[in-house]
């Protein structure tokens, strides 16, 4: 993964303006740097999927920062190639032998996180 190091300025929050003697470096990805993600949920009910999967789709769009310093830019990006892979009771066997899980439909999930929101 490639970084670069760049600049930072403390502010002066009453003023407004840089501070004298703040300055700091601080690490960020370059821009168009692709890297994979794996997240790894246990025991979570249907709508508890579901509202995982609500913010990764956010994510997806680009409207989810992550990381320091979003406000300025850095941290900004959008996940590519979202897929949703599933152990059930049923599938167990296969997954302990052969390490294989089944792709799942996340609209079960967000659906069920959509009527847990409207239950309460």
């Amino acid at each position: 993964m490639v970084t670069q190091i760049r600049d930072g300025v403390g502010i002066d929050r009453d003023l407004g303006t840089a501070r004298s003697g703040i300055k700091y470096d601080f690490e960020v990805v370059v821009p168009g740097t692709h890297f994979g993600v794996e997240i790894l949920a246990e025991n979570m009910d249907d709508w508890e999927l579901g509202f995982l999967l609500v913010i990764l789709r956010i994510w997806e769009q680009g409207g989810l920062p992550i990381g320091g310093k979003s406000t300025r830019g850095p941290g900004w990006g959008k996940l590519q190639g979202l897929t949703l892979r599933r152990v059930e009771a049923s599938t167990l066997l296969d997954y302990l032998t052969e390490g294989t899980m089944s792709e799942a439909d996340g609209e079960r999930f967000v659906q069920a996180f959509r009527d847990k929101g409207s239950a309460t």
